[in-house]
């Protein structure tokens, strides 16, 4: 049995103990909740009036003081509440959408396969120009990191979900000690304790029922769990089916742009190589001369257009390669972090982390592709030079007196 399935069959367990740890709890809280419910409490509305009333008072006793804060922490204590019930029911409505957005994602995955194939993709792409292949190109990139900015929040969701069981766990064992606290202080059987304010018996009630508060989202986050780690899985699926999509519909639009570019120099070059109105002074030897000039330079401008487009889309390729890099790095760094005290999946992530490649040798791809465009906008510069006819025209009379 290998580390990782050794940790997968731990937590199944952790995961099972855990629920009869939740049940033990929430039967044991239950007549604490029965006993002080939401009713029982004062509303935020009364507390804060009583807050305004101690507040008109130019002075103020200790024990008023003392009761105002009660009334302060009692305030904030019922503002948690409501957050917590409030996520709570975003939490139960994100359970009760999960199988309509599994279902979605699966029918987008399933539609990812019927595409055109690659033959009818370049004849289509063939048929544009330079200007709409290079927006194509550029709308792909911009869905492509949406869709590796998506796979990232998805992995992460995943961590999240994949590690809630021993969060859960940590999260209740300290809800049953506070509970136990406060029992003891409302029943008065906590060791040196004077009698309760009124003020200060409500805020431990408000205390014991945002616990309570606390220990059913966790119950209902635990019974959800499963069904929304399924459907970000499935949803991780389409994202990455997608992202592989963009990435060969990148490369053959790269294919495309890079086929235009090299047609537009060859046509430029053939264009330098014997122009019309050089025709009739193809015997003068300076001409001549200046034309096998020409004529290298476009070879050359040729060679860098290649060299230039073949840098290009392997450059695409490496961005890609070092952004899925880049993610599962920081995949890997979040679960490091969540799981600090579980040493044996640690241990394996750190492994996976120092199996992540370097790109350190790839630091000067930019740099060459830069050289070479430079290269391209010399050798233009002096074609360019070479072919105005007049001022051409010109110097090679001069030469020839």
């Amino acid at each position: 049995m290998t580390m990782l399935q050794l940790y997968k069959r731990s937590s199944h367990l952790v995961f099972i103990s855990i629920i009869f740890f939740v049940l033990l709890l929430c039967g044991q809280s239950s007549a604490f909740a029965r006993a002080q419910t939401n009713g029982d409490l004062p509303s935020k509305a009364d507390v804060q009036s009583q807050l305004d009333a101690l507040g008109k008072q130019k002075d103020l006793s200790a024990l008023d003081k003392l009761v105002q804060q009660d009334l302060i922490d009692t305030l904030a204590t019922l503002d948690k509440i409501d957050r917590v019930k409030e996520e709570t029911t975003q939490l139960r409505q994100k359970v009760a959408q999960a199988p309509e957005k599994m279902r979605q994602a699966t029918d987008a995955l399933n539609a990812l396969s019927d595409v055109d194939n690659d033959d009818e993709t370049r004849k289509t792409l063939s048929t544009l120009s330079l200007r709409q292949l290079e927006l194509r190109v550029a709308q792909v990139l911009d869905d492509l990191q949406n869709s590796q900015n998506d796979l990232a929040t998805y992995n992460s969701q995943l961590v999240s979900l994949q590690t809630q069981p021993e969060r859960v766990q940590n999260a209740m064992y300290t809800a049953s000690q506070q509970m136990q606290q406060i029992r003891n202080r409302l029943d008065g059987t906590s060791v040196g304790d004077g009698a309760l304010r009124p003020s200060q018996q409500t805020l431990l009630q408000a205390q014991q029922a945002l616990l309570n508060a606390q220990i059913d989202q966790q119950r209902k986050s635990l019974e959800g769990n499963t069904v929304l780690q399924d459907t970000l899985q499935k949803q991780r699926d389409y994202v990455t089916a997608n992202t592989n999509r963009l990435e060969h519909q990148l490369q053959l639009l790269q294919e495309a742009v890079n086929s235009k570019r090299l047609t537009l120099t060859e046509k430029t070059a053939q264009e330098a190589i014997s122009p019309d109105e050089t025709a009739r002074i193809q015997a003068n030897p300076l001409v001549k001369q200046e034309l096998d000039v020409n004529h290298q330079l476009s070879q050359r401008l040729i060679t860098a257009t290649e060299n230039g487009n073949a840098l290009m889309q392997q450059n695409i390729k490496v961005k890609n390669w070092l952004d899925r890099a880049l993610q599962s790095e920081r995949n890997i760094k979040e679960q490091i972090a969540v799981l600090r005290g579980s040493l044996l999946l640690s241990r394996i992530l750190y492994q996976q982390q120092q199996t992540l490649p370097s790109a350190d040798e790839l630091v000067d791809m930019t740099n060459r592709i830069a050289d070479l465009r430079l290269e391209q906008f010399e050798v233009n510069q002096q074609r360019d030079a070479l072919f105005q006819n007049d001022a051409f025209v010109g110097q090679t009379g001069r030469r020839a007196h």
